[in-house]
Parts: structure tokens; sequence; C-alpha cells
């Protein structure tokens, strides 16, 4: 489905109390957008392969920012130093050995803030980040290919929108109202995730044995 196909389903079922009078197609995005980007996290989270891009991230003494915004970095690695892997440190853990965080050479790992990356020890290199993107907001015009979540489960899109209004407007509707959108939700989550299961490597599914 497209999403103005998504839109106008999301309208059809909006029958209840306060919500049968949703035509406002920018209020109706809004709260699409919010369950798009839930579903997308999720989904996501399940299957990071089905998202994954990559970008370079200069690092000039120590720290960079991202060429593209990114909803999750997956690993690094440093370029100049033969793709080695950094590790994921946060910048208190580092300071407690390198106290006025000063040490320069090669960097061995690397802590995220907003909008970008830096790296300890201090150096000037390029980064190579796989990472997962931010969702584009969805538009009325937005084409099916371009909603991140795969086709057959689009429908998950509907009610995580209408569980959201229905969340927000929960002091104006039924209880009911508001768990029938939820249990809705959670079983067509609940097929979409045993969907991105399937795709895993069948290595990434093997049960250790201890």
């Amino acid at each position: 489905m497209n999403a103005s196909e998504i839109i106008a389903n999301i309208k059809s079922q909006a029958l209840v109390g306060n919500t049968g009078a949703v035509d406002d197609i920018d209020r109706v995005l809004r709260y699409l957008n919010k369950g798009y980007n839930l579903v997308y996290a999720r989904c996501a989270k399940a299957c990071p392969s089905l998202y994954r891009e990559t970008q370079d991230v200069t690092i000039t003494d120590g720290a960079g920012d991202f060429a593209v915004p990114v909803h999750k970095v997956l690993t690094v690695f440093d370029k100049n130093n033969r793709y080695l892997k950094l590790k994921h440190r946060t910048t208190a853990d580092v300071e407690l050995e390198d106290p006025g965080l000063a040490a320069t050479g090669d960097p061995c790992s690397y802590d995220i803030r907003f909008g970008g990356l830096v790296t300890h020890p201090i150096n000037s290199t390029v980064l190579k980040v796989p990472y997962i993107p931010n969702p584009t907001a969805l538009t009325a015009d937005t084409l099916e290919a371009d909603i991140l979540i795969p086709v057959v489960h689009h429908e998950v899109l509907e009610w995580a929108a209408l569980y959201t209004l229905a969340y927000d407007e929960r002091d104006k509707l039924v209880g009911s109202e508001l768990q029938f959108t939820k249990a809705t939700f959670d079983t067509l989550m609940d097929s979409l995730d045993l969907f991105l299961l399937s795709l895993q490597p069948s290595e990434n599914l093997r049960v250790k044995h201890y």
C-alpha cells in the first residue's frame, strides 16, 4: 500500500467517539508517522541487515559529525588503521583510565554524541560506519516502495496509528477502544516479528549449548 491508501484506511477505521471526525490529513499523518517510527524501530532492531547503510565520518582531533543522520550505529572501523574495529566505550569509562582524555595515538574506542562520534585516543582519521538511517517522514504522496516496512505487513502501520491516536485521546474514549486497537496492533506486530525472524541467517538462530 502507498501512504494515501494507508491514510484512507485509517480514516475508515477511526469510527469510535472523537476519532470518527478525523478528516484532517495533516493530523492523520502525525499519528501515522508516530506509528511508523515505532514499527521502524522494532524492525530495525529485529533485522538490522534490512536497513544497513555505510557512511564515512571524518574525525578531527578525536571528534567528527555524521554526514547523514543516524538511527543506530552498528559498528565502527578505522579506515586509516587497517580497518581496525573500534570498541564502543562510554567517555566516562575511558576517563577512568585517562582522566584528562588527553592520550593520543590510533583510536581504539568510540562513543556516540549528538550528531556524531568521539574517539580515544585522540587522533585525526576517517571512520567507516555501518549504520541504520533515520526513517524519512511519510507524506500523503509517499510511494509503497519508500515505506521501509515489508509490504505484506503494511497493515500494521494503520493499527499503530490508530493505537497512538486512541492513546492520545484515551480521556475521551471508552477503554475498550484503546484495548482493541492495541490488541490488533500487537497481533500484527507479532506476525511481522516472525516474518523478520525468518529473514535472519540460520547461524544467528542457533541455540547455544552450555
